[in-house]
């Protein structure tokens, strides 16, 4: 294929409809939304929610087409309502919203589905392997592509789909690191956020949910103020169910003065600003959202190795990792990036420059438009 057959390819434009069971404000949400934001080859992006909710619609800087918000909606509704707005290109963003547009697929097989598997989570409760195994086959002959968000995930689906091989891509997660204003300095983010400038900031931003594993979190910050880091800050920006344990565990552990909750917010850039360091300690990571987002604001990022989370951060290069749920390890990782801001300035400083390379959002957006462009065979550019 010839140069302006490749650039054809490339700016073909679809009806997309983007179906997610619910719209929250978090890392996943983020990345749709960025993603119909910074979309200049003239897609129209629509959204279909499988289950009622409305705060992450906050997100979205430009008109979107809300085609259905709700469950209510039996399967000829929904493709009616596809069929009218010349839907061509379902993208599943999560396991059962990939059940559900199996559903609608063997009933409209006009239209094309994609499935990108965000996370780990394959089984619904109750469901045994073999049930497993059966439906995530039965899906795959409907979908075009299985994405992954990293090489680990892929890896584990060529595991349960070794028929489907051929299909199972990965295109890792992409952030807007242009527009970004980290033109602010950390003493006057903190500031803004009603922090002293001298105080450490550890910060995350995530879901406040058991696979997130903050309680290691609170474990490893109270060893730390017991060595006698009374300075350190934990800010986690968050909502979940699982607010109420942590909260009991601050109070365990005495940790009042050095905890600080926000709810998820839409403009998490000025948390990021204020951090000096960025921390996770989730049990599972395929490509994280908040780790790129933190690295694109030129923060150094304490990981553990699990999951994807070797592919985003090279140790010792733009981070450092631990062996997960490993309370020693942690605190000994932490503690050179606490005490040297040399150190976090060059590993964050090359962070910057390593996620704009290699995981910017123009780079996955143009895999998606690339991927959308090949031939329905999954034969073609990728």
């Amino acid at each position: 294929m010839d140069l302006h057959g490749k650039s054809m390819l490339c700016t073909a434009r679809y009806n997309i409809l983007h179906l997610i069971p619910l719209f929250e404000i978090g890392g996943l949400q983020r990345q749709i939304a960025n993603w119909v934001a910074h979309d200049g080859i003239g897609n129209r992006h629509f959204l279909g929610i499988l289950n009622y909710s409305t705060e992450g619609l906050v997100l979205f800087k430009k008109d979107l087409a809300l085609l259905f918000n709700g469950s209510n909606q039996g399967p000829e509704t929904l493709i009616k309502t596809l069929v009218a707005h010349r839907v061509q290109i379902i993208v599943a963003h999560n396991w059962a919203a990939w059940d559900k547009a199996v559903m609608i697929i063997e009933r409209l097989p006009s239209c094309r589905l994609f499935f990108v598997a965000h996370g780990r989570q394959l089984h619904v409760q109750q469901e045994h392997q073999a049930q497993f195994l059966s439906r995530i086959s039965h899906n795959s002959v409907f979908t075009e592509k299985i994405v992954c968000t990293s090489k680990f995930l892929e890896s584990m689906l060529h595991g349960f789909l070794p028929q489907a091989r051929k299909k199972i891509i990965t295109v890792y997660n992409g952030v807007a690191a242009d527009g970004l204003d980290n033109g602010v300095t950390r003493a006057r983010a903190k500031t803004g956020l009603g922090i002293p400038s001298e105080r450490f900031v550890a910060g995350t931003v995530t879901r406040l949910a058991p696979e997130k594993n903050l309680q290691f979190l609170m474990r490893a910050l109270d060893l730390l103020v017991r060595q006698g880091k009374k300075n350190i800050l934990l800010l986690i920006l968050g909502n979940g169910k699982d607010a109420a344990s942590l909260r009991d565990a601050v109070s365990d552990f005495k940790l009042h003065d050095y905890v600080r909750f926000e709810p998820a917010i839409e403009a998490v850039g000025a948390y990021y600003s204020a951090f000096d360091l960025y921390v996770n300690c989730s049990v599972f990571e395929s490509c994280s959202m908040a780790i790129l987002e933190a690295m694109s604001y030129g923060l150094p990022v304490l990981a553990p190795m699990v999951g994807g989370v070797g592919e985003l951060i090279t140790n010792g290069e733009v981070g450092l990792l631990y062996p997960p749920d490993d309370l020693s390890a942690f605190v000994e990782k932490f503690d050179p990036l606490y005490r040297s801001c040399e150190l976090r300035d060059a590993l964050g400083s090359k962070a910057r420059e390593y996620v704009t390379e290699r995981f910017g959002l123009e780079k996955m957006i143009h895999e998606y438009q690339r991927l959308f462009a090949a031939p329905a065979s999954g034969e073609g550019v990728l």
